[in-house]
């Protein structure tokens, strides 16, 4: 139970760095406290991928490849080097930059609004994981968020509030994710 409780803790972790490149997406956190907390996060996953490694049997024990965190430019986590994560901050990226997308009526905006950033939780959690079966539940979750977000997309642009080229190149990022889920699933 101890190690399924670190599971759950190191997930969250990861989930609270993605969550840091949302608030930075939009504007909502400066980039340097951004890097800081990050950080102070990278030391907690530390410590507690320690406690992991210390409290499982050797046998069953998963290592992470060796990694420098750093501040800066260099990635803190490994889910920040995935090409996949990366299509999905691009995602969000475009998202919180259309204009068109900031000025939809908060029934329209929310639903949206949770789907890019449970794309982008699940990535950072699911890659957290040790087991495969777990990262094939998280990515698969991705996939159906990334998948219900193009159809959200296009349900606003069928009812006019959206023109197509408002969603052009989110969907094309959306595409690449999906592809990549399946990929990753498959693997």
């Amino acid at each position: 139970m101890k190690s399924r409780y670190l599971d759950y803790a190191l997930g969250s972790t990861l989930e609270c760095a993605a969550c840091l490149d949302l608030a930075s997406i939009k504007d909502l956190l400066d980039q340097g406290v951004v890097r800081q907390e990050k950080g102070e996060l990278a030391q907690i996953f530390r410590m507690l991928f320690g406690l992991h490694r210390a409290w499982s049997p050797e046998r069953l024990l998963v290592k992470e490849p060796d990694m420098d965190y750093k501040y800066g430019e260099s990635p803190l986590f490994a889910h920040e080097q995935l090409d996949i994560y990366q299509a999905a901050l691009d995602t969000a990226r475009l998202m919180a930059s259309s204009e068109a997308i900031d000025a939809l009526p908060p029934t329209h905006f929310r639903p949206l609004d949770e789907l890019v950033t449970s794309v982008l939780l699940n990535i950072a959690e699911g890659n957290g994981r040790f087991s495969k079966a777990e990262q094939r539940r998280f990515l698969g979750t991705t996939h159906v968020c990334a998948i219900k977000l193009a159809a959200k997309l296009d349900l606003t642009h069928a009812c006019g509030s959206l023109i197509a080229d408002d969603i052009a190149g989110i969907k094309h990022c959306l595409q690449r994710v999906t592809a990549m889920c399946i990929a990753l699933i498959r693997e």
